[in-house]
């Protein structure tokens, strides 16, 4: 079962830079601006991490594939470690800066990161498997549809297993920087050196 490929499903980077350009969360629509901003970034980060999931797989051979799409959850610590160190940087500068337009630079560096998604999606060809099944003419139209109901439990199964995985590490990813600053007194650039060193 695949789904057509032509664009992504999503792309982080230019949601990220969204919410750095978002006026102070202050005016009146400003929290929800930014609250749609970030489900947008979420949805297209799911379509993201699906598709570089599925690459890693199609490309590997048959008896490595679960190793090669291990690959793709690198991503998530290895990004973690990288943005609290660039906000443990950043929070360095005096806290009415940081507040009033400090808190923006890391998003707008996003940038480069779409740049480099670019140039890898451009250089990535069709895997085998896609191209068997553009040959033979059996690519899916909707593919949740078919999987739901060909393999209804299994679809929940999987869907609900990433979500308490996904829920738990988010929780901790991003409410310990508010409990660490706002209830231990931890300054940011003391609670993002800590989260850095967490998921080393």
């Amino acid at each position: 079962m695949h789904a057509r490929r032509g664009q992504p499903a999503g792309n982080a980077p230019p949601r990220a830079r969204l919410v750095a350009a978002l006026a102070a969360v202050d005016i009146v629509g400003g929290p929800i601006l930014l609250l749609l901003v970030r489900l947008v970034q979420g949805l297209g980060l799911g379509g993201e991490w699906g598709g570089a999931v599925l690459m890693c797989v199609e490309h590997a051979p048959r008896n490595r594939r679960g190793l090669y799409g291990s690959f793709p959850q690198l991503g998530v610590p290895v990004g973690i470690i990288l943005s609290s160190a660039l906000i443990a940087a950043v929070t360095r500068m005096p806290q009415a800066q940081f507040l009033a337009w400090g808190w923006r630079i890391p998003f707008l560096l996003s940038i480069v990161l779409l740049g480099v998604g670019m140039f890898v999606r451009l250089q990535i060809l069709k895997t085998p498997a896609f191209a068997k099944v553009k040959e033979d003419n059996t690519e899916s139209q909707v593919p949740i549809i078919e999987a739901l109901r060909s393999s209804p439990k299994h679809t929940f199964l999987a869907l609900g297993t990433r979500f308490s995985e996904s829920a738990t590490s988010n929780i901790y990813a991003f409410f310990i920087i508010a409990y660490l600053t706002t209830q231990l007194h931890v300054s940011y650039t003391g609670s993002s050196r800590f989260e850095v060193r967490a998921w080393r």
